[in-house]
């Protein structure tokens, strides 16, 4: 039996989300059933690109305070690190995400050491290059942001983990793993060579939609924590109204003996949380069709990404395509090439790259209801 401790947390405030976290451990047993006087302690946030707090794409920098602060006053030594995704011109994606997310302040007022995955160097773990800072912790506690994917469903505290992958190593293993039953493996592949001791999830204000980047921020107004990160995910999947079995990180995860996935299994402890479903990505269309309907309407309601025209040429999908399906943002994306990664939706810091149906019919049946609903 797995638990799982919900702690509602209506709004964000440094002081709020400490309490929060100090209660929902508290139902766990304690910060000191994790971490011990002098263990150096681990802290990976959700810090997918530079982007401002209200934004809902990153882990908000009060729970990476408030969870530094915990540890701190354990007797840990606190280190707050990740690796962005893509690259961009000047300082680098994730040293830029640090400050723009508050991740830097909020780890540096706290007393932690801020660390930067690109240039912190690699080790091999089980065929993987992850970031050396995992095998220098005694304790790892992922602390993901709540939000659909419109490649994995949705991203938490098992995905989280795919930034231990330094830079455009991750593009590498999108074009070693191009389909989604793939990539999955991969990521429980990662999630198991961290050895996540605790999972802090930030779900105050999530994502729903076309996250884990352009969706929408929803408020969902709860602090989620387990020593065991898939029930985790579980109960926050089950909770945000995804249909059991979507996420195949969970399940992988769960058959793998890595966590349990089976609602029966995990008590939810503390606030129970109430249901508020959040709309899926647009790409989880084709999944939710009958499986009756022929190959010529799947491949009819494929979603593929489209660059839009509130394109800034910034490039940042060029250097983040795994398989350089884009030569240049004003060419536009190779579908010849492209493997449906995402990368280029989920890191696009404008926003222009949207996911639409790939058949042109399809497109402009759905450009002409969302004009008829008033949406545009």
């Amino acid at each position: 039996m797995s638990e799982v401790a919900c702690v509602r947390t209506p709004e964000y405030g440094r002081e709020k989300v400490l309490d929060a976290v100090l209660r929902a451990l508290s139902l766990l047993g304690g910060i000191n059933r994790f971490v011990s006087p002098g263990d150096r302690v681990l802290l990976k946030p959700n810090l997918l690109r530079p982007a401002a707090p209200e934004q809902a794409i990153t882990t908000h920098p009060d729970l990476i305070w408030a969870v530094a602060t915990v540890v701190k006053r354990a007797g840990g030594y606190v280190v707050v690190g990740d690796s962005s995704g893509g690259t961009m011109k000047g300082r680098g994606m994730t040293s830029t995400a640090l400050d723009r997310t508050g991740a830097r302040t909020a780890a540096l007022d706290a007393g932690a050491e801020v660390i930067n995955f690109d240039s912190y160097g690699t080790v091999e773990v089980a065929g993987l290059h992850i970031s050396r800072a995992i095998t220098e912790a005694d304790v790892v506690i992922s602390l993901p942001k709540v939000k659909t994917h419109g490649l994995t469903v949705y991203t938490g505290a098992v995905k989280n983990m795919f930034g231990v992958v330094p830079g455009l190593s991750k593009s590498r293993l999108h074009r070693q793993a191009p389909t989604i039953q793939q990539f999955s493996e991969v990521l429980v592949d990662i999630y198991a060579a961290c050895r996540v001791q605790l999972a802090v999830a930030d779900g105050v204000i999530g994502m729903e939609g076309n996250g884990p980047s352009a969706g929408r921020p929803k408020h969902l107004g709860y602090i989620f924590a387990s020593q065991d990160p898939v029930a985790l995910d579980a109960v926050i999947e089950h909770t945000i109204g995804i249909p059991s079995g979507s996420v195949l990180t969970t399940t992988i995860a769960a058959r793998r003996g890595l966590g349990i996935a089976d609602l029966s299994a995990i008590r939810v402890l503390g606030d129970q949380p109430a249901t508020t479903r959040f709309r899926l990505p647009d790409t989880t269309t084709v999944k939710r069709l009958p499986g009756f309907l022929s190959r010529w309407v799947l491949d009819l309601m494929e979603i593929v990404p489209r660059i839009s025209k509130r394109c800034t040429g910034c490039a940042v999908c060029v250097s983040s395509c795994p398989v350089s399906a884009i030569k240049e943002p004003s060419s536009g994306i190779r579908m010849d090439k492209c493997i449906r990664c995402l990368c280029c939706h989920e890191l696009c810091p404008s926003q222009a790259v949207d996911l639409v149906p790939r058949h042109p019919t399809i497109r402009r049946i759905g450009s002409y209801l969302a004009k008829k609903s008033g949406r545009l």
